[in-house]
Formats: C-alpha cells, sequence, structure tokens
C-alpha cells in the first residue's frame, strides 16, 4: 500500500477527525451531545415502537377502519405530491418575492427516470402523512461516487436502534415484516443498515462511511420523543373520537339488521282467541297451537303485501270492566325506523370533523360528510386549495430531504453553482405560487 502523499488531508471514517499535512495540525470536530433516554423496555439492540413495539400496527389497522382517516391521509398525500417535482434556479422580483426557473438536465432527468421518482413520492408522502416518520434507503454505486437507487421502506417495518450512550446518536435501523410475530434485531430476516445523520454535513460522512447501503430518516415535529415521533393527527385517536367513529358503523350495521327482523309488534290480549274461536276453550293443547299457526300466518301474509293498497284487516276491541275503558283485542304496531329518522347521522358527523380536524384538511376543499353544509364556489375551492398547498411546504420540504441529499451527493448542483445551485420544489407547491401572484395582481 501507497504511503499518503505529504499534501493529501486524511480523514478518519466517521470524518470528524482530519490531519492537515501543511501545517502538521489534527482538527476534531466537536458535535454536541444528544441527550439519551433511558429506556426501561427494549428489545436487544432495539428501540420499541410503542410498549409492544406495535403502535404503527395498531395505527395502521384504525386507518383501514375508519373511512374518513383512510381517505383524508390519501388525500393529503395526493395533494402534497401531485404533479410531481421540478427542480430549478431560483430568482427574486422587485420585491424580493422568488420565483423558480425551471432546468431541464438530461443527466438528472435520467436519474429521476431510473428511480421511479413518481412512485417514491406517492410512497414516502403516504407512510409519512400516515406515521409521521418515513424512511428512505439509498444504494450507492460500487464506486459509491453516485446514490443509483432510493427506496421508501415500510415504516411499520422499520424501528431504530439505541441510542449510542457517549453521543446520544441513533446510528442503526432494523427492518422486518414480522414484528407483529416473531423478530428481533439477531433474526436472519432482520435487515440491519447504517443511519444517516441528517443534521450535520450527511454527504460528507456518508461518503467517508463504510458500505453501500444506508436509511435516511426522516418524521414530523414533535416534542419529548427521541425515537419515533407522533403524527399530529394521532390526537384523534387519543381523544377518542376515532374510536366514536369506528363504533357508529357497527351501531347502525345492528340497527339496520334489527330493522330487518323486527319491524312490527303483535299484541294480542287474552280474550282474543276466545273471540276469534268460540270453541276455544274445549280445544286441546295441539289443536290451539294450530289455531295460533293460521292467524300468526294470516298477519304475516297480510302485512307481507302492506305495499299493495285496498286491504283490510278486522280486529275487536273490549271494554275493561273495572275502568270501563276500550282496550283493543289485537294491536299491531309498527316499530320505528330508526335508520329513516337519521339516528346516529349528527354523532357521524361530529366526529368525521373532528376526524378532518386533525388532518388538518381545509373543509371548503375535502368537507366531512354533511347534510347541511354546501361546497363553496369553484374559484373558492382553488384559492383554499392553493393556501393550503403554500401551507404545506415545511412537509414538502421533509419529503423532499432525502432528493435533496442524493442530488447533493451526485453532484447534480455543480454545473449551476453559479445560479445559487439547484432548488426541489413540488409541482403543485410551483403552481400555487404561481397562482398566488396572478391573484395579488387582480386585487390590486
Amino acid at each position: 500500500m501507497s504511503s499518503p502523499s505529504s499534501t493529501e488531508i486524511i480523514s478518519n471514517d466517521r470524518a470528524n477527525i482530519h490531519y492537515l499535512p501543511g501545517t502538521k495540525s489534527m482538527v476534531s470536530e466537536v458535535k454536541p451531545k444528544v441527550p439519551v433516554e433511558r429506556l426501561t423496555v427494549h428489545m436487544g439492540k432495539i428501540a420499541l415502537w410503542g410498549t409492544d413495539n406495535l403502535l404503527p400496527q395498531r395505527v395502521n389497522a384504525d386507518v383501514r377502519k375508519t373511512t374518513e382517516l383512510a381517505s383524508g391521509l390519501n388525500w393529503k398525500a395526493k395533494a402534497l405530491i401531485s404533479g410531481g417535482l421540478v427542480y430549478g434556479t431560483l430568482t427574486y422580483d422587485t420585491d424580493g418575492v422568488e420565483k423558480l426557473v425551471p432546468k431541464r438536465d438530461p443527466k438528472i432527468d435520467e436519474w429521476l427516470k431510473k428511480t421511479n421518482i413518481k412512485r417514491y413520492l406517492r410512497e414516502s408522502a403516504y407512510e409519512f402523512y400516515k406515521f409521521g416518520n418515513q424512511y428512505t434507503r439509498m444504494t450507492l454505486s460500487r464506486d459509491r461516487s453516485m446514490i443509483n437507487e432510493i427506496c421508501c421502506m415500510e415504516s411499520m417495518f422499520t424501528r431504530l436502534g439505541l441510542q449510542d450512550t457517549n453521543t446520544g446518536e441513533i446510528t442503526r435501523a432494523y427492518i422486518n415484516a414480522n414484528w407483529d410475530k416473531i423478530a428481533w434485531d439477531g433474526d436472519n430476516l432482520t435487515l440491519e443498515y447504517p443511519l444517516i445523520d441528517p443534521y450535520y454535513d450527511a454527504v460528507q460522512k456518508t461518503r467517508t462511511a463504510k458500505g453501500y447501503e444506508f436509511i435516511y430518516p426522516i418524521s414530523c415535529v414533535d416534542s419529548g420523543n427521541v425515537y419515533y415521533q407522533v403524527a399530529p393527527w394521532n390526537s384523534v385517536r387519543e381523544s377518542g373520537w376515532l374510536e366514536v367513529a369506528q363504533l357508529i358503523p357497527s351501531f347502525k350495521k345492528n340497527l339496520l339488521k334489527n330493522q330487518y327482523t323486527i319491524k312490527y309488534h303483535f299484541q294480542l290480549s287474552a280474550d282474543y282467541w276466545a273471540w276469534r274461536f268460540p270453541e276455544w276453550e274445549t280445544l286441546t293443547a295441539k289443536q290451539k297451537a294450530d289455531a295460533k299457526s293460521i292467524v300468526m300466518k294470516e298477519l304475516d301474509d297480510f302485512l307481507k303485501g302492506e305495499e299493495q293498497a285496498g286491504k283490510n284487516i278486522m280486529s275487536i276491541a273490549q271494554t275493561d270492566p273495572v275502568t270501563k275503558k276500550l282496550y283493543p283485542g289485537l294491536e299491531i304496531i309498527a316499530i320505528d325506523d330508526k335508520i329513516k329518522s337519521g339516528t346516529y347521522i349528527e354523532d357521524s358527523q361530529e366526529a368525521a370533523w373532528h376526524i378532518m380536524d386533525a388532518l388538518e384538511i381545509p373543509e371548503s376543499v375535502k368537507r366531512a360528510p354533511s347534510k347541511t353544509v354546501g361546497g363553496g364556489s369553484g374559484s373558492n375551492t382553488r384559492i383554499a386549495y392553493n393556501i393550503y398547498t403554500v401551507g404545506s411546504k415545511p412537509e414538502a420540504d421533509l419529503i423532499l430531504e432525502p432528493l435533496e441529499f442524493a442530488f447533493d451527493y451526485n453532484g447534480f448542483h455543480k454545473p449551476y453553482e453559479s445560479e445559487g445551485g439547484l432548488v426541489i420544489w413540488l409541482k403543485n407547491y410551483w403552481v400555487a405560487k404561481l397562482d398566488e401572484g396572478k391573484e395579488t395582481q387582480q386585487q390590486a
């Protein structure tokens, strides 16, 4: 092995200690320590996600059982990434408002096509909104000069390693599809990856690290959690409103079933049978049972054809010897149709509104079910949608962070350094910003 030249700067594997041969100096980078959480329960080298390590599995089950939540999360993901992405350079008008000038670079376009970036955006946006945590696998080329592949991993299957007790860093990620069965860090089905630290010089640290595959983590903003952040909408789970929304369909289903089986209630007085059958007292027990069956069939046949007009039925009424009040010998009572009367509709709407509030979806662009509130005009809906899109920029930035890392690693910025380098936007945001400018001009 040849020795380093006298002018070569030497760095260690973690790229935090460097030797400068010109001045014969050593440079060490001191990184602030991260608070270390003392876990009372963990599984080998893995930090549990939830007390039983199955919190994301329970979240996923809740989403599947709740129509407003499932469609709402899907809507948020589609609203964020619809149209794909656009990259270019920024310019500023006289008022200091930034504008994106799109670029077309064959090298970048080929990379975006090979990595199937559209699929990646769909999957990563949905995982991020559902779980509040998303994990991207990066695969380097053989010579480590390029990131060749990016892939959105299933958040449900991903677990983080324990913090380094000295630095507080989380350096490993473990992926297994069987956490709800039997799985652990040493399982032969568990995939282990180094975790990229996105906070400081991630590109340089990845260049000098060992291995060819890494996990780039992103998380929503939350407080008090070291390993896994909690999605903002999760408040509707903890508040109990999600359970209310899930119970109502069960109540409705059971109510509907009962409506089919108990539609009428027949009330017969004890004297009815002697009136209907004068020989009643002389009949045997079997003959009385047969007589009752005849009457039951007559009533059933009559009421089954209730939609046919012109039918009549005759029953008797008697006078109570004590109160002298008239009481019926045979009375047919229709059971109230709770379905037609709208039972639980208001409760369902209230639960749906709480879910939509938790998802932060504007009521004018995806309204929760309502019998009284109508939709807004087309222009108002478009304006509300644009406001929502512009307000979602911080979330878009998180989704695009792994891509910006890959652009930087692959050197895609270099040809555009004189223009301030490339920026990546989601096209929906770009269009919303253009519309925002037009609306401002119209109002002026």
